[in-house]
């Protein structure tokens, strides 16, 4: 009896040990449930900040920079975080010291350089609505239906003169800004006039630019315009730009 009693112990310590041994290789291997969590990137994909976010930054660093993580200082939960601290996560992807574990795979690298090359976008146009194929064969209407001009889609805000002109100056700064206007000492409307004024965009600096200074001073607009005011994900796009080296 003692021996039955002593070879149900054993097998039921196998059982057991063969268990804990399957729930440890689930634990630890993501792929274990055979489905791919990866973003799938190609050459004419379009990635958002919000993609960048859940494929890398959730992913990979979630420990140390997301959800009250600072780790030296820096917190990467939303864009405007993100984008001060680009060019050292782009020197530091560079490099492999991040994440410490190097565990980025080739398609998360490739995410994030498609990314990078796109302008750091925090989020995407839709792409062009397929157009519907007319029915050949011809039915008659009494009242002819009006035609409707498409609305046109305004691209995504990117580090670039054009672009900048276009979401952020033309809306809040080009009523008095331009050759002609009110504040004509500080010219916004062309890049040539803009870049001759002496302080307003230092390039590679955007610390040292005046443009920066009175939009975080809150200066610019000015109350008296009415204006919305500029955000701070406009202002981190302009930074960026303007760190980048304020090319045209």
């Amino acid at each position: 009896m003692k021996n039955l009693y002593l070879s149900f112990e054993l097998v039921l310590l196998l059982v057991l040990g063969m268990s804990g041994c399957g729930i440890h290789e689930t634990k630890n291997n993501p792929n274990a449930s055979g489905v791919d969590t990866e973003i799938q990137v190609g050459p004419d994909s379009k990635v958002s900040f919000s993609m960048f976010k859940q494929d890398i930054l959730i992913q990979s660093c979630q420990s140390c920079h997301l959800n009250g993580m600072h780790r030296g200082g820096v917190a990467l939960d939303t864009y405007p975080q993100v984008i001060a601290h680009l060019s050292d996560i782009e020197s530091d992807m560079a490099d492999g010291s991040m994440p410490q574990d190097g565990s980025l795979t080739s398609n998360q690298i490739a995410l994030f350089k498609l990314w990078i090359s796109q302008g750091a976008p925090n989020t995407v146009a839709e792409g062009p609505a397929a157009t519907p194929v007319p029915d050949a064969s011809p039915v008659a209407s009494a009242t002819p239906t009006a035609t409707v001009a498409p609305t046109p889609t305004l691209t995504p805000l990117v580090p670039n003169f054009q672009s900048i002109k276009d979401h952020v100056f033309a809306a809040k700064c080009l009523q008095c800004h331009t050759a002609d206007g009110e504040a004509s000492d500080y010219p916004l409307d062309t890049y040539a006039t803009m870049i001759a004024v002496n302080g307003l965009v230092v390039k590679a600096d955007s610390e040292k630019s005046s443009l920066v200074a009175v939009i975080e001073k809150n200066k610019m607009p000015p109350k008296r315009a009415n204006l919305s005011p500029v955000t701070a994900d406009e202002l981190a796009i302009i930074k960026l730009w303007i760190n980048n080296g304020a090319t045209q």
